[in-house]
């Protein structure tokens, strides 16, 4: 986690604003923290709004430490020329029925 870096800067102040100062290291699980969805979707939307960049929840389920989620975030932001969220695959239509986008849960 290289907390030089704005984004760095950014995740952990609202992690901290969320799940305190305390929970602000870097191998701090946001999960066994006490984070919930309602949490997940306030740092994740605030941090979306402050770089102009949609951040997918999938993002802290898949990074859910701080610094996993520092660098994440960070690598995010670094490939300026890539949508935060590319389109979703499609899956090809069968028997005349409209494609559906592939989901991670399912």
């Amino acid at each position: 986690m290289d907390t030089t870096t704005d984004a760095a800067r950014a995740v952990r102040e609202a992690w901290a604003a969320h799940l305190g100062e305390a929970a602000a290291t870097p191998d701090t699980n946001f999960f066994t923290a006490g984070g919930n969805s309602l949490m997940a979707a306030a740092i994740l939307g605030g941090l979306s709004e402050r770089f102009g960049h949609g951040l997918p929840m999938r993002l802290l389920v898949r990074n859910p430490t701080l610094g996993g989620l520092c660098d994440a975030v960070g690598e995010l932001l670094a490939g300026a020329g890539n949508p935060a969220r590319p389109p979703e695959p499609r899956r090809p239509a069968s028997s005349g029925q409209a494609a559906e986008p592939d989901r991670p849960w399912d």
